[in-house]
């Protein structure tokens, strides 16, 4: 089975967009504010797809943390039952 030329996310975007600049700039006579307005659609575009790879690197991390710990110390805490008072934090006055 070949490689998949584009590995990255930001290498077909970025050849997807210098197209359309390209194409928009020789074919429609784009000016400057429609190739403006294309790249900040670019860079709000890889934001995004740092920000996914930034989400899934921390869901990896809390996932192996979860496992280390044994999963019961990384739950987060549960919160009381109607008309329950929550549990007093130790040292605190009555």
């Amino acid at each position: 089975m070949p490689k998949p030329r584009f590995t990255s996310p930001y290498a077909a975007v970025g050849g997807l967009f210098l197209g359309l600049a390209l194409a928009g700039v020789l074919f429609f006579g784009w000016g400057e504010l429609r190739l403006a307005f294309l790249l900040i659609v670019y860079c709000v575009l890889i934001i995004g797809f740092r920000l996914d790879e930034i989400a899934r690197r921390l869901d990896t991390i809390d996932r192996r943390l979860a496992a280390h710990l044994g999963g019961a110390a990384a739950a987060p805490p549960q919160a009381p039952a109607a008309g329950e008072r929550p549990p007093a934090s130790p040292g605190a006055p009555p």
